[in-house]
């Protein structure tokens, strides 16, 4: 469950090295704000981001300025928060394109991006994504990571933008074998990636007293 922090921190200065013409792009169109937990979103960006692409993490809360807030987060990873016509998130808003696409040239042009791929982890981002495949041509990689109708606060709608999300996508990722046979009704490109934890930081538990 998304839990929008209400007062992002206003747009940083953006190192000059930013601006430089680049193909390697990733439009991550987000399930969580960056800083809401630390799990697979983050993991999939900063793998990519060492890999020498850059990251433009897009926040599933909406309106919470009147203004784009840009902040590089880490290094080659860019949280975006965009505006909208009020205050909400992406769980349950059939976002209106009109209202972001104007926001998402502007970061075109700022950042001399010349290719992109887009990656996305919830359907309701589908009317932005269908418009930026359509104007620019991005491949699209739809990242299924869960059973989305199972939440209880997003739309309605969302199966019926999950079946059209990954029907425009190039390829889908699932994390489990039941999601993915699921969703190659809509599309055969599938790969499974299950999610994971790190060895190394939970083998060795601290102890306490919680459970008693």
């Amino acid at each position: 469950r998304q839990e929008p922090y209400s007062k992002p921190e206003k747009s940083s200065p953006l190192k000059s090295d930013a601006h430089g013409p680049c193909s390697n792009n990733i439009f991550f169109f987000a399930i969580i704000d960056w800083k809401t937990r630390n799990q697979r979103p983050q993991h999939i960006c900063r793998g990519l981001a060492k890999s020498g692409y850059r990251i433009f993490y897009f926040s599933p809360t909406l309106g919470a300025s009147n203004e784009i807030i840009i902040n590089e987060i880490e290094k080659n990873i860019f949280e975006i928060f965009l505006p909208y016509e009020r205050k909400t998130w992406i769980y349950n808003e059939n976002i209106n394109i009109e209202n972001s696409k104007e926001y998402i040239i502007d970061i075109i042009q700022t950042f001399s991006i010349t290719n992109a791929v887009i990656v996305t982890q919830f359907p309701l981002w589908y009317n932005l994504i269908q418009l930026l495949k359509k104007q620019f041509g991005y491949k699209i990689i739809f990242d299924v990571l869960d059973n989305f109708s199972d939440f209880d606060n997003v739309s309605i709608a969302v199966n019926e933008y999950e079946q059209k999300l990954a029907l425009l996508s190039d390829i889908c990722v699932c994390t489990s074998d039941k999601l993915a046979s699921k969703i190659t009704k809509y599309n055969s490109n599938i790969e499974i990636i299950k999610n994971g934890t790190e060895f190394n930081l939970f083998n060795k538990p601290v102890k306490n007293e919680i459970l008693k």
